[in-house]
C-alpha cells in the first residue's frame, strides 16, 4: 500500500496472472493426469497386426545388437519390423538380413544413397510403409529406445479406439544440467500437444511413436510435404487427425527415450529445424 495506486495495480496484475497460469495447468495440462483411453468409444474388437517402420541412415552395428533386438522381441502376438537401411554398405545390409534367421518378423529394405539424390526421412518412411504387409503402421526412429517389452502392445491398444495413435518419447536421462534442460524442454513441449490431442484438437505428434492405418496414409497421399526435411510427424498428423479418430496412449510402459547426439549447438539446431514447420500449424 506504500506505493499507492501503482502498487495496488501491480498486486492485482500479479494475482490475475497467477490465476490464469493455475487455470491453464489445471484445466488444460491437468487433463493428462485424469485421461483414460478406455473411456473412449471402442471401434475394434481386438488389436490388429502391426508393422513397425524404422529408417536407419548409418552403419550402426550397436543398434542392431541392442535397440533393434528390443523391437523384434516385443511382447505382441503379430507384428513385423520394417528396417529401411539408407546407405551403400552391402556388408552391413547382409548383417541386417542375417538377423532374419533369428527373427523372422524382421523385414529389411535397402535404399542406395547417392549425393545426387539425397534420401530424406520421409522418403525412407514412404518406402517402408509401402513395403509393410500389415494394415496398421507405427513409425519410430533408430534413436528411440522403448521403455519396456510392452511398448508395442500398449500402443497397439490405441487402435481399438482410433485410426491414429500418439505416444510419448522423452530424452534419455544422463548426468548434468544440460541433459536436464533437454529433458524438461521435451517434456513441456510434449505436454502441450498431448493435452491438445486429449481435447480432440490434435496438431502434433512424436515421430518416435506415431501410429496410423495405411488407409489413412494412402488416402492422404502419404507424407506430402516432401520439400521439407522435417514434419513427417506433426504436419502429417494434422492432415489425418479428426476429433474422433485419435488415441493418446499415456502408459509409462508405452513410452520411449531418444538418444542425444551433441551439446547445446546440436540441440539448438534441432529446435530451429523443428520450428520451421510452425508456420504451417492451424
Amino acid at each position: 500500500m506504500a506505493y499507492g495506486e501503482i502498487g495496488i495495480a501491480l498486486g492485482v496484475l500479479i494475482l490475475v496472472l497467477f490465476i490464469v497460469q493455475i487455470s491453464l495447468h489445471l484445466g488444460i495440462y491437468g487433463r493428462i493426469s485424469s485421461f483414460r483411453l478406455m473411456e473412449r468409444k471402442q471401434i475394434r474388437e481386438k488389436e490388429p497386426a502391426i508393422s513397425v517402420v524404422v529408417p536407419l541412415f548409418a552403419e550402426d552395428s550397436a543398434y542392431l545388437d541392442s535397440s533393434l533386438v528390443n523391437l523384434l522381441t516385443q511382447d505382441y502376438k503379430e507384428f513385423e519390423v520394417v528396417l529401411v537401411y539408407v546407405g551403400n554398405s552391402d556388408d552391413f545390409f547382409a548383417d541386417v538380413k542375417s538377423l532374419q534367421r533369428l527373427y523372422p518378423n524382421l523385414s529389411p529394405v535397402h535404399i542406395d544413397y547417392t549425393p545426387h539424390y539425397p534420401v530424406s526421412t520421409k522418403i525412407a518412411l514412404n518406402v517402408g510403409i509401402k513395403s509393410a504387409k500389415h494394415d496398421f503402421v507405427i513409425i519410430t526412429s533408430s534413436d528411440a529406445i522403448p521403455s519396456s517389452d510392452r511398448w508395442l502392445s500398449l500402443l497397439a491398444k490405441g487402435f481399438l479406439y482410433g485410426d491414429v495413435v500418439l505416444g510419448y518419447c522423452g530424452v534419455a536421462r544422463q548426468s548434468g544440467f544440460k541433459n536436464f534442460i533437454f529433458r524438461e524442454y521435451q517434456f513441456s513441449n510434449s505436454v502441450a500437444w498431448l493435452s491438445s490431442a486429449i481435447r480432440r484438437r490434435t496438431y502434433a505428434a512424436s515421430r518416435n511413436a506415431l501410429g496410423f492405418s495405411k488407409e489413412l496414409y494412402f488416402g492422404n497421399r502419404g507424407f506430402s510435404h516432401l520439400n521439407m526435411n522435417v514434419g513427417e510427424d506433426d504436419l502429417f498428423v494434422q492432415q489425418i487427425a479428426s476429433r474422433d479418430n485419435v488415441s493418446v496412449v499415456l502408459s509409462p510402459r508405452a513410452t520411449c527415450t531418444e538418444r542425444t547426439w551433441g551439446g547445446w549447438s546440436w540441440w539448438w539446431r534441432k529446435i530451429k529445424t523443428q520450428h520451421t514447420t510452425h508456420k504451417y500449424y492451424p
